[in-house]
């Protein structure tokens, strides 16, 4: 089995949520790296691997394939501008010529089911 998913660092949790259900009201939580392998153990799961990137997003592409409730996109636009140079969101939001850059970080966990 693999999964691969958004996971936070325990530090960004909070924040990351937050801004996450503003861009995406269906959203719940965002499980951290721990909170991830821990469900792939707790399925019976062995022989975990463990791997990570990163995807590269433009907010105001981000947004326009989002689903935010009005007036929602200028506040997210406000957090991330809030954020650059902070990350407590954990997505190392940084300006690149004139626009607002931030990369998801996506954990990836493979295991077997034991036989």
């Amino acid at each position: 089995m693999v999964v691969a998913d958004v996971a936070v660092e325990p530090q960004n949790a909070e924040a990351y949520n937050s801004m996450e259900k503003l861009r995406d009201p269906s959203h719940v939580k965002a499980l951290t790296k721990a909170e991830l392998e821990n469900l792939l153990k707790e399925a019976g799961l062995i022989n975990i691997s463990k791997g990570s990137y990163r995807v590269e997003v433009e907010l105001e592409m981000q947004l326009n394939a989002s689903f935010p409730l009005p007036g929602d996109s200028d506040k997210l636009r406000r957090i991330f501008r809030d954020d650059i140079g902070r990350d407590s969101l954990g997505v190392g939001a940084r300006m690149a010529g004139g626009e607002i850059h931030f990369s998801y970080p996506i954990t990836v966990l493979a295991g077997e089911k034991n036989a």
